[in-house]
């Protein structure tokens, strides 16, 4: 997906993108894909392969567990598994979705017994962004990340709080997943106490 303007970097979304951006996608499941992005910051690559025991921890799997689980050998390039806590909006997703009695938490349309392709995702985020007309802002399936990131920060999160929640090892590459806007330069200066 293109990053225009942004030299290789994917786009933040505000929460009015987001919500412009949900408003548009056709499925639940898409909304319920996308939400997990938006409040874990996981990549599209492991959200796609979770089973449904990585969600959900009761036999009937009508309501999900305190945290997600994103296996190891799911993850890019990682030998860790990585566990994220549950905001109570994507908890509300997570009990409304149907999932399967087993297997995959997103199993695909076309191939028995395999889950929802990573193309499948950008394809349908690109025709979401273009039906919001949002298709210029640079977002693509990887904004997601920087943007819990960005909101966690400007939140005052420390980095090594949000190290310990998005499973970076190196310091320097989360930081520079951290996008800061004019607004909030602004208001972080007039935010300091007058001498």
């Amino acid at each position: 997906m293109s990053k225009n303007n942004r030299h290789g970097k994917a786009g933040v979304l505000s929460d009015d993108v987001y919500r412009r951006l949900k408003n548009c996608l056709p499925t639940a499941r898409d909304r319920l894909i996308v939400a997990i992005a938006y409040w874990t910051g996981e990549r599209m690559g492991a959200i796609v392969q979770m089973s449904v025991d990585c969600v959900y921890a009761d036999a009937a799997r009508s309501a999900p567990s305190d945290r997600i689980t994103f296996r190891a050998r799911t993850r890019k390039g990682r030998k860790d598994t990585r566990q994220v806590f549950i905001h109570p909006a994507l908890a509300e997703l997570l009990r409304a979705y149907q999932p399967p009695s087993e297997g995959w938490l997103f199993p695909s349309s076309y191939k028995k017994g395999e889950h929802i392709t990573w193309s499948c995702i950008d394809k349908m985020l690109r025709r979401a962004l273009l039906l919001a007309g949002l298709e210029n802002l640079g977002i693509s399936t990887h904004s997601f990340r920087h943007t819990l990131i960005t909101r966690l920060h400007q939140g005052g999160a420390s980095l090594k709080t949000i190290q310990a929640i998005t499973g970076h090892r190196n310091l320097a590459v989360l930081a520079d997943y951290i996008e800061t806007d004019e607004n909030f330069l602004k208001e972080t200066i007039f935010h300091l106490p007058a001498a």
